[in-house]
């Protein structure tokens, strides 16, 4: 059975483009609910199967009349799971295109079709602190921009509501810079963007104070770290 968990986690989840794009569907969705029963039908007949060959090769009994018929219900379970796996494929297409609906021209050719800049570069530095600009555009701060040269304290990304931050190095960001952000803040809602993502006391200072944490790897993917940050994710999506 183990292996059979192994499966489920594997073929189980959402695909890691759309997850890795903020684009998931609400647990409570008719077609993750098909495919989990239909995984479920497919498992318990693999268990079954499982226990009549071992028993077969213990016994040395032939194969009867009953196992062939087990195989030809194992087979059309198994298209019933893939048709369910299709169904929920389909349904995240459709919730991508309406989250891609509210996004500017200029900022779905970015998650789309942007290359990526070279490694370590001033580029790069701009091209990830203009991804951090589009993912708080795309999460409903609209007037969200980054800020001029020189003048951030600390802030890559303002608007009246929320203070960002972005550190697109190769280091995990720990907890003092978690605090630094959210006292430049000034009571505004924090996000932060660490491209090595974060220390585990970061993580809960980001828990404690409600900050959310993602982690940028461009050109496309941003993925919500913690409960904070998936929450915003859920409400503009």
């Amino acid at each position: 059975m183990q292996s059979l968990r192994r499966g489920r986690a594997l073929w189980g989840e959402e695909d890691s483009t759309y997850s890795s794009l903020g684009v998931r569907l609400p647990p409570d969705h008719p077609a993750l609910a098909a495919r989990a029963a239909a995984w479920d039908v497919h498992a318990s007949m693999t268990a079954a199967g499982r226990d009549w060959l071992l028993h077969a090769l213990a016994t040395g009994a032939e194969a009867p009349d009953v196992y062939f018929a087990w195989l030809d219900q194992f087979e059309i379970r198994t298209r019933a799971y893939f048709a369910a796996s299709s169904a929920v494929t389909d349904a995240l297409i459709e919730h991508r295109d309406r989250a891609m609906a509210k996004l500017t021209p200029e900022q779905r050719h970015y998650y789309w079709f942007r290359p990526g800049p070279a490694p370590g570069s001033v580029e790069e530095w701009q091209e990830a602190e203009r991804a951090a600009e589009a993912v708080l555009q795309q999460l409903g701060f609209e007037d969200a921009a980054r800020t001029p040269p020189g003048s951030d304290k600390g802030l890559d990304v303002t608007s009246p509501v929320v203070a960002a931050q972005m550190k697109y190095t190769s280091i995990p960001v720990g907890r003092p810079v978690l605090q630094q952000l959210q006292g430049a803040a000034a009571g505004r809602i924090t996000v932060f963007f660490s491209r090595a993502g974060y220390s585990s006391t970061a993580v809960e200072y980001a828990s404690e104070v409600g900050m959310a944490l993602f982690r940028p790897t461009l050109p496309v993917s941003v993925v919500a770290v913690n409960e904070s940050a998936q929450r915003m994710v859920r409400d503009h999506t």
